[in-house]
C-alpha cells in the first residue's frame, strides 16, 4: 500500500513544469553570435526564479533597499528647515 497516498498528501502539482530543455542563457548566446543582441527576444522562463530561494532572498533585497530609500528620505526631511507663516 502506497504510504503518501494515506496521508492525504499530494503526489503531483496542480500545474506541470513548461518545457525548458535545451534553453539555457549559453544556447540563447551561442544561437545569436554575431547578431545584435538588443533585437534578440529573451524567453519568459529565463527570467523566473528556479527555487523558492530565490524568490525569498529577491524579496529580501526589494525590502532591504525600500527600507534604506524611506529612510533616506525621512533623514532628508528631517533637514529641511520648517518657515512658520507669521503674516496676519
Amino acid at each position: 500500500m502506497n504510504m503518501k497516498c494515506m496521508t492525504g498528501r499530494r503526489t503531483k502539482l496542480p500545474v506541470p513544469r513548461p518545457d525548458t530543455e535545451g534553453l539555457s542563457l549559453w544556447n540563447l548566446l551561442c544561437k545569436n553570435i554575431g547578431k545584435d543582441l538588443s533585437q534578440v527576444s529573451m524567453p519568459v522562463a529565463l527570467n523566473e526564479p528556479l527555487n523558492m530561494l530565490q524568490v525569498i532572498s529577491t524579496f529580501i533585497y526589494l525590502m532591504a533597499s525600500l527600507y534604506i530609500r524611506s529612510n533616506a528620505f525621512l533623514y532628508k526631511c528631517e533637514k529641511q528647515p520648517v518657515y512658520l507663516n507669521t503674516e496676519v
